[in-house]
């Protein structure tokens, strides 16, 4: 009778692509009987919790790349923002077209700023956008 290093053949099964412990077995030409199957109980659980975890993992990495690129993306639309709203303070426009446009380009930028919950966020950008686009609106009127 054949010895075989189980703890060995356990881990290849884990960590391969095989489908099922019966077709591992089949291919390493190792016979399916009541001593095999006994060294390989649980081998097909652990696999499976191997897979869980991966997959696991693969969702988190995932989750963080895109909240890196969503913070990316509100750093780009708050500084444009704010380059908008300095343009506005610093500009002297008698126009009151021009206020309407630039303001209104403001708001539209506030609008597409993400929101979340209100106890996840700082909305202190958000009010003082607010604020300054009411003082230029009752300075302009």
């Amino acid at each position: 009778m054949a010895k075989y290093d189980w703890i060995e053949l356990e881990k290849e099964y884990i960590l391969s692509d095989y489908k099922s412990v019966s077709s591992f077995l089949k291919d390493k030409g190792i016979s399916n009987n009541g001593t095999t199957r006994r060294h390989t109980s649980g081998w097909k659980d652990k696999k499976r919790q191997k897979e869980d975890k991966k997959a696991t993992k693969t969702i988190e990495k995932i989750i963080e790349k895109q909240s890196n690129e969503d913070a990316n993306t509100i750093v780009k639309i708050n500084d444009v923002a704010n380059k908008l709203l300095s343009k506005i303070m610093d500009a002297n426009i008698n126009d009151n077209n021009d206020i309407k446009k630039l303001t209104s380009a403001l708001k539209d930028l506030k609008d597409i700023i993400p929101q979340k919950q209100e106890d996840e966020e700082d909305n202190s950008f958000v009010e003082a956008l607010n604020g300054k686009i009411e003082d230029i609106w009752d300075e302009k009127e």
